[in-house]
């Protein structure tokens, strides 16, 4: 669920709990989450993971209370809802660089198909709903991300970045979801920094030499950006071409005083 569980015992998915008397917040927490996860399992919340699935996670859920022990210091824990809607529709992985479409390709993954293998598709095959809605959602994703930076500070244009977009279309059980289970719902799963390189090999194109070109342009981008910045990290143009036009002179050789040309002349003294 997309909830959490807080150190104090508080529970965000189930709003009526509490915790339990004479029971440390973490040994609580790490009951309610073991008996959170056997439920998932053998009631059927998760029906569509395979039965090795099921018991490793009927397996992990014994030691919910070793992650506890392990990271204390966190004030809140996260657990994500599985969306069934995985298991009937494509999740569409978009590719972006410097802000721009460049392709995508839709999966569903081995533990969502029936006979445990994955499948991919690129291009024509994806389905136009599922491509534009990942475009216009991953459009908007790249918006939050920070400004990328040069090394001395220079705004520069993204580099690689892939938006995950997934499909709903069943009863979501977040207490802060109200997406209409009778539709497809299109929502952003992930942003990665870096694209999954094994998807490359589905694509009906070489892309090698598109990325190629790319990645030498940042780089050249960036070195200019480099050359050219007005922080305190770089010297201005301007300066610097001015200091490199100087001729530096050879400094003058320091005069001696003057030596004469003969020997003064020692008079023999006088006999007495």
């Amino acid at each position: 669920m997309h909830g959490c569980r807080r150190s104090h015992g508080a529970n965000h998915l189930c709003n009526g709990w509490r915790q339990i008397a004479g029971i440390s917040p973490a040994a609580d927490q790490g009951a309610r989450l073991e008996d959170f996860c056997d439920e998932a399992v053998h009631d059927g919340f998760l029906p569509w993971l395979q039965e090795a699935h099921r018991r490793a996670m009927r397996s992990k859920s014994h030691n919910s209370q070793r992650i506890f022990d392990e990271f204390q210091e966190c004030p809140e824990y996260v657990v994500q809802e599985a969306i069934e809607g995985f298991t009937r529709n494509w999740e569409t992985r978009v590719f972006w660089f410097n802000g721009e479409f460049l392709y995508a390709i839709a999966n569903k993954a081995a533990v969502s198909t029936e006979d445990g293998q994955e499948v991919i598709i690129t291009g024509d095959d994806i389905p136009t709903e599922f491509l534009e809605n990942a475009k216009r959602i991953g459009k908007e994703a790249l918006k939050v991300l920070p400004q990328l930076k040069t090394p001395n500070g220079q705004p520069v244009p993204m580099t690689l970045i892939r938006t995950d977009i997934g499909c709903s279309d069943s009863q979501v059980y977040d207490k802060n979801t109200n997406w209409d289970p009778t539709q497809n719902t299109f929502f952003l799963n992930e942003i990665e920094y870096g694209g999954t390189t094994y998807f490359i090999r589905h694509l009906k194109f070489d892309s090698i030499p598109m990325w190629a070109k790319l990645y030498v342009d940042k780089s050249r981008e960036v070195h200019e950006l480099m050359q050219n910045g007005l922080n305190g990290h770089a010297e201005p143009p301007s300066k610097r071409a001015k200091t490199e036009s100087v001729v530096l002179k050879k400094p003058a050789v320091s005069k001696k005083p003057a030596v004469s040309a003969k020997p003064a002349m020692m008079k023999r003294p006088a006999g007495r």
